[in-house]
């Protein structure tokens, strides 16, 4: 259902939305899919962040990785692994990104 459909019927004025049997029906029903929409929306920003926290943390790591003296084969090993991580960032965010779509 629209956002426009849905706000309508949501913000209809009380003696409309009870005067039925089908009208507090239709009130209740689409109650329930907003409530349904706010915990799929709630989830979806639970993911986001964490990618982030990952992204972040991961970015962090990155950094103080090839910043911090080492020698070379350690540093091209933690940057293979960084790498590694980066694409599964990567591949996670588009994953999410057609979800979105859908």
């Amino acid at each position: 259902m629209s956002d426009t459909m849905l706000n309508a019927v949501i913000r209809m004025p009380y003696d409309m939305a009870m005067s039925s049997e089908l009208s507090r029906l239709q009130f209740y029903n689409r109650a329930q899919s907003l409530l349904d929409t706010c915990a799929a929306d709630k989830a979806r920003i639970a993911e986001l962040e964490n990618l982030a926290r990952l992204a972040s943390d991961s970015i962090v790591q990155l950094s103080e990785a090839l910043t911090t003296p080492s020698d070379t084969v350690t540093a091209a090993n933690d940057r293979g692994e960084y790498e590694a991580i980066a694409d599964m960032i990567d591949a996670a965010l588009a994953q999410q990104g057609k979800e979105g779509e859908t």
